[in-house]
């Protein structure tokens, strides 16, 4: 996990109470949650395993369980480690994936705000170890690939997002407002209406923006061929075991 995620905040997460009408947004960390307006993003700008700084005090997690229904909250957090009530509620779950090797190139960004930041060599290889935070992202986003069909799970592509194409005018406003031009504004916004702590919620460790290009297929800008070559070694070795149609989709990405 994160450096700010205790082993006490676990057993808080598992336990929390969920709502049938609660509405999860799940990712892998950098793989671009989109909010459609300046209150939805402040209000679930925390994830439930961070501290609630943006409130003052305690964690995120109890903060969400003071908030009124419907709540929309997110999670970088691995399907295991979810509140153990969402398969009794059965609240709606949407889970975003995105390509394995753009979203390296997105926490590389985020790796540069470290105190100690890390070259892209460095950022590559702690990316395909097994110390990165929230672990594979293989694995993370199986752990969500193998509940897709169920009636209350929700699993999209960025990828497929980003294309729009024939899609129900609900979804294609929805897709224009999770564009990287509407989030810039929002950003903006909250920065101007809460000054520092607006900068907090849109930059990494208030020093780097949180938004970046926000396209597909970027990695092949910064990937070595010897690096693409060792990623797909890589990713291939932990993928050999899951089913053949996520095989599939990843290796066309």
């Amino acid at each position: 996990m994160a450096s700010f995620v205790t082993p006490d905040d676990m057993p808080g997460i598992r336990n929390m109470e969920v709502r049938e009408d609660d509405v999860i947004l799940t990712t892998y960390p950098k793989s671009g949650i989109p909010f459609s307006s300046q209150d939805r993003f402040e209000q679930s700008s925390q994830l439930l395993e961070n501290p609630a700084w943006i409130r003052g005090v305690g964690k995120s997690y109890e903060h969400v369980a003071t908030m009124p229904s419907p709540r929309l909250y997110k999670t970088h957090l691995p399907i295991k480690f979810l509140p153990k009530q969402i398969w009794e509620k059965k609240p709606k779950i949407v889970y975003l994936a995105r390509n394995p090797k753009d979203c390296l190139v997105s926490n590389y960004n985020i790796f540069k705000s470290d105190i100690h930041p890390l070259e892209w060599n460095e950022a590559f290889d702690f990316f395909i170890s097994d110390e990165i935070n929230y672990g594979s992202i293989w694995d993370h986003q199986y752990g969500f690939w193998k509940h897709r069909n169920d009636d209350n799970f929700l699993y999209v592509d960025f990828a497929d997002m980003k294309k729009g194409g024939s899609l129900s005018s609900a979804i294609t406003e929805v897709t224009r407002l999770s564009s990287l031009k509407e989030m810039k504004a929002i950003y903006a916004r909250l920065e101007d209406e809460l000054g520092d702590k607006g900068k907090l919620l849109t930059h990494a460790a208030g020093i780097l923006p949180l938004l970046y290009q926000g396209t597909v297929g970027g990695w092949k800008n910064i990937f070595t061929v010897a690096q693409n070559e060792t990623f797909q070694k890589h990713q291939e070795m932990i993928i050999k075991d899951f089913d053949e149609e996520f095989r599939k989709k990843l290796n066309t990405g």
